[in-house]
Protein backbone atom coordinates (compact mmCIF):
# COMPACT_ATOMS: atom_id res chain seq x y z
CA UNK A 1 0.00 0.00 0.00
CA UNK A 2 2.86 2.35 0.83
CA UNK A 3 4.47 1.83 -2.58
CA UNK A 4 1.16 2.46 -4.29
CA UNK A 5 0.71 5.82 -2.51
CA UNK A 6 4.27 6.79 -3.44
CA UNK A 7 3.68 5.93 -7.11
CA UNK A 8 0.34 7.77 -7.10
CA UNK A 9 1.95 10.88 -5.53
CA UNK A 10 4.82 10.79 -8.02
CA UNK A 11 2.42 10.42 -10.95
CA UNK A 12 0.38 13.40 -9.67
CA UNK A 13 3.49 15.56 -9.36
CA UNK A 14 4.69 14.58 -12.84
CA UNK A 15 1.23 15.28 -14.28
CA UNK A 16 1.26 18.74 -12.67
CA UNK A 17 4.72 19.47 -14.06
CA UNK A 18 3.62 18.34 -17.53
CA UNK A 19 0.54 20.57 -17.36
CA UNK A 20 2.62 23.57 -16.28
CA UNK A 21 5.11 22.89 -19.06
CA UNK A 22 2.29 22.69 -21.60
CA UNK A 23 0.67 25.98 -20.50
CA UNK A 24 4.06 27.72 -20.39
CA UNK A 25 4.79 26.57 -23.93
CA UNK A 26 1.32 27.61 -25.09
CA UNK A 27 1.75 31.09 -23.57
CA UNK A 28 5.20 31.43 -25.15
CA UNK A 29 3.77 30.46 -28.55
CA UNK A 30 0.93 32.98 -28.17
CA UNK A 31 3.39 35.79 -27.35
CA UNK A 32 5.57 34.74 -30.27
CA UNK A 33 2.60 34.91 -32.65
CA UNK A 34 1.64 38.38 -31.37
CA UNK A 35 5.21 39.60 -31.87
CA UNK A 36 5.27 38.24 -35.43
CA UNK A 37 1.95 39.93 -36.23
CA UNK A 38 3.20 43.27 -34.87
CA UNK A 39 6.50 43.30 -36.78
CA UNK A 40 5.26 45.28 -39.81
CA UNK A 41 3.63 47.87 -37.54
CA UNK A 42 6.74 48.14 -35.40
CA UNK A 43 8.92 48.57 -38.47
CA UNK A 44 6.57 51.24 -39.79
CA UNK A 45 6.73 53.02 -36.43
CA UNK A 46 10.52 52.86 -36.49
CA UNK A 47 10.65 54.37 -39.99
CA UNK A 48 8.15 57.12 -39.13
CA UNK A 49 10.07 57.99 -35.97
CA UNK A 50 13.36 58.07 -37.83
CA UNK A 51 11.95 60.38 -40.50
CA UNK A 52 10.35 62.64 -37.87
CA UNK A 53 13.57 62.89 -35.87
CA UNK A 54 15.51 63.66 -39.04
CA UNK A 55 13.06 66.45 -39.86
CA UNK A 56 13.28 67.85 -36.32
CA UNK A 57 17.06 67.74 -36.26
CA UNK A 58 17.34 69.62 -39.56
CA UNK A 59 14.41 71.97 -38.95
CA UNK A 60 16.47 74.82 -37.51
CA UNK A 61 18.87 74.70 -40.45
CA UNK A 62 15.96 74.65 -42.90
CA UNK A 63 14.39 77.58 -41.09
CA UNK A 64 17.60 79.62 -41.24
CA UNK A 65 17.99 78.91 -44.94
CA UNK A 66 14.30 79.79 -45.56
CA UNK A 67 13.35 76.29 -46.68
CA UNK A 68 10.44 76.31 -44.21
CA UNK A 69 8.08 79.14 -43.35
CA UNK A 70 7.75 79.72 -39.61
CA UNK A 71 6.57 77.01 -37.28
CA UNK A 72 3.42 76.07 -39.18
CA UNK A 73 5.16 73.27 -41.08
CA UNK A 74 6.65 71.94 -37.84
CA UNK A 75 3.21 71.86 -36.22
CA UNK A 76 1.79 70.06 -39.25
CA UNK A 77 4.64 67.55 -39.13
CA UNK A 78 4.08 66.94 -35.40
CA UNK A 79 0.34 66.42 -35.91
CA UNK A 80 0.95 64.09 -38.84
CA UNK A 81 3.42 62.07 -36.77
CA UNK A 82 0.94 61.82 -33.88
CA UNK A 83 -1.80 60.60 -36.24
CA UNK A 84 0.46 57.96 -37.79
CA UNK A 85 1.49 56.69 -34.35
CA UNK A 86 -2.14 56.57 -33.23
CA UNK A 87 -3.13 54.67 -36.39
CA UNK A 88 -0.61 51.95 -35.63
CA UNK A 89 -2.28 51.38 -32.26
CA UNK A 90 -0.73 49.79 -29.19
CA UNK A 91 2.35 47.77 -30.07
CA UNK A 92 3.06 46.15 -26.68
CA UNK A 93 6.21 48.22 -26.29
CA UNK A 94 5.72 50.59 -23.33
CA UNK A 95 9.32 51.86 -23.43
CA UNK A 96 8.98 52.89 -27.06
CA UNK A 97 5.57 54.47 -26.50
CA UNK A 98 7.02 56.52 -23.61
CA UNK A 99 9.96 57.55 -25.78
CA UNK A 100 7.62 58.67 -28.58
CA UNK A 101 5.65 60.81 -26.12
CA UNK A 102 8.96 62.34 -25.01
CA UNK A 103 9.99 62.96 -28.63
CA UNK A 104 6.71 64.74 -29.36
CA UNK A 105 7.03 67.00 -26.32
CA UNK A 106 10.66 67.80 -27.13
CA UNK A 107 9.96 68.52 -30.82
CA UNK A 108 9.52 72.19 -30.01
Amino acid sequence: MKNMDLILGLATILGGIAALWYFKDKLFQKNKDVNIQLRPHRLSLYNETREFLDYCSTYRTKQLSSMVNGTQQLVIKIDTFKKKVDQLGPLSMPEVENKIAEIITNAW
